[in-house]
This record gives structure tokens, sequence and C-alpha cells, in this order.
């Protein structure tokens, strides 16, 4: 497996001035940890969130480099308006970083958490097939659809414009399976095939531009501390800023050369993936 290492500061200075950035959950976390990085290097961010309280007082952090738009992932409507809200006022889109993201089966703070295996009920009655009720499917509409509306609206816009690169925030979960983080797993799995298949695709290699996935093990946010707590201390454990790194090892690497990969994040080191996994798919289908 390869290993990657992240521009410098001058290096990353050098892309990102003047190009024009949208970030999905841009407003904390490794949303904001991203949106930082490239706007301390010159870059025009756009950070799209749900929280306009929370987006609002990012911008504010960022200064001028940086717009914040209101955004519900799952709507079509709202992520078609920040596109247009992108363009309008920066005229381009280079990179987009298709970043949110919910778990509710990750434990909070006031210690509870969603399992999609045990029986609830409605109206109080219990152990009657027709009163169970069904599982949430919220995680698959911003994990899923809502990075495929994300992915087919960059798509458009670099078609039309020559190129750009596209990030898709993955995670440990899109490679392992853990047993009470099932729909999750299942959705961050949907993703990197999406991102697989895509990257294949001539409207890609035909117009410069790049599709690929960072993939996290675990990262010091808000969301996950109550996690991260319960974990052994010699667990490594990476920060939204290393998390960061990664995406801008995605944007300053040959197109060639990172399109369809993936980044597996881990503390500071930084490894790709994906040929291992494609030359094992090699030998099984000979």
């Amino acid at each position: 497996m390869s290993q990657f290492t992240p521009p410098s500061e001058v290096e990353l200075r050098e892309w990102a001035t003047g190009k024009a950035i949208i970030i999905t959950g841009g407003a904390q976390g490794i949303g904001f940890g991203v949106a930082q990085l490239f706007a301390n290097a010159g870059a025009k961010v756009v950070i799209a969130d749900i929280d306009e309280t929370v987006g609002k007082q990012a911008q504010e952090s960022l200064g001028s480099n940086s717009l914040f738009v209101r955004c519900n992932v799952t709507s079509w409507k709202d992520q078609v308006q920040l596109f247009q809200t992108a363009i309008a006022n920066f005229n381009r889109i280079d990179l987009v970083i298709s970043n949110a993201g919910i778990n509710p089966e990750l434990v909070p703070s006031n210690g509870s958490k969603y399992d999609y295996l045990v029986d609830k009920y409605r109206d109080g009655e219990s152990d009657k097939l027709e009163s169970l009720e069904p599982p949430i499917t919220s995680v698959f509409d911003v994990n899923i659809t809502g990075v495929l509306y994300n992915l087919r609206l960059a798509m458009h816009h670099m078609i039309a414009n020559g190129g750009g690169r596209i990030v898709v925030m993955g995670s440990a979960a899109s490679y392992m399976g853990f047993d009470d983080h099932a729909l999750y797993c299942a959705s961050k799995h949907a993703i990197l095939g999406l991102v697989r298949a895509t990257s294949l695709r001539k409207e890609c290699t035909d117009n410069n531009i790049s599709v690929s996935v960072v993939a996290p093990w675990v990262t010091q946010t808000r969301m996950t501390q109550a996690f991260i707590d319960h974990l052994p201390t010699s667990i490594s454990i990476s920060s939204p800023g290393d998390v960061a790194a990664a995406i801008a090892i995605s944007a300053t690497q040959p197109i060639e050369k990172i399109r369809g990969k993936s980044i597996w994040v881990q503390g500071k080191t930084y490894t790709e993936v994906e040929d291992v996994i494609t030359a094992c798919q090699g030998k099984l289908i000979l």
C-alpha cells in the first residue's frame, strides 16, 4: 500500500489561491477543519450546513474568504441553490467536498443511541407485528442521498467547466463492519461503491475530473467524543486537521494519480487502499 505525504503550506497555497470550494457539513467538526485549511491557503470556501447559527459563526471565524449557505443535503432544491450561490459569488467551482453525514448509532452525550434490532412498538402495544416500528432511514437520506445529489451537481458543473475534483467523506466504516453501527456502515459502504463506479466513467476521464474518497479512522469531534471516551488510550485518534490534510492531498495530487483512490487516515498516516483491493479483485475474477 502506498503512502501519501500532505502538501506543504506553500504547495497548498499555490494550488488553492483563487480556487472556489464547496464543503457540505462545513460548519463544525471535520468539515470546519477542512474549511479552515483551505481558507487560510487562499481559497474561496462555501460552507454548507443545516445549522444556521453554527454556520454563521464559521463564516465569521473564517472571514472574507468564506460564505455560509444553509443547506439540508437531503433536499435537491437546497443543493441546487448551494451550487447556484457558489457560482454567483465566485464564478467557478474547483473542489467539492461531500462531507455532511450523521450516525444515529453513536452514543451521544445523553447516553442513548439507536439500535435497529431493538423492537419498538407504536401506541404502547407490544408483541404485535402490525405495531412494530420500521427502522429509521435518515442515515441513508443524509449519507447516501445527500452525497448522490452533491456528486450529481458537482459533475454537472465540472463537465461544463473543463474539470474539477470531488472528494467524498468515507470512513473506516466504508471498509469494516462494526456490530453496533450497522446502518452507518451500510451507508459508508454504499458511497464507496458510488465513488468507485463513478470514477471509472468517461464523464470523469474525458473531462479532467477526479472523484475520490477520504476514509478516516476515529476522528476527534463533538459527534464522536462519547464514543472516544470508551476507547483504549492505545488507539490512535485523528484530529479534524489530520483529515483536512488528506483532503489537501486529494486536491493537489495529479488527477490521474488520485482519481478513484481512497486515502485511509489514521493520525498523521495517509495510506492509499484501493490499489490493493483492485489487485485482489483481479485475482478473484481470473
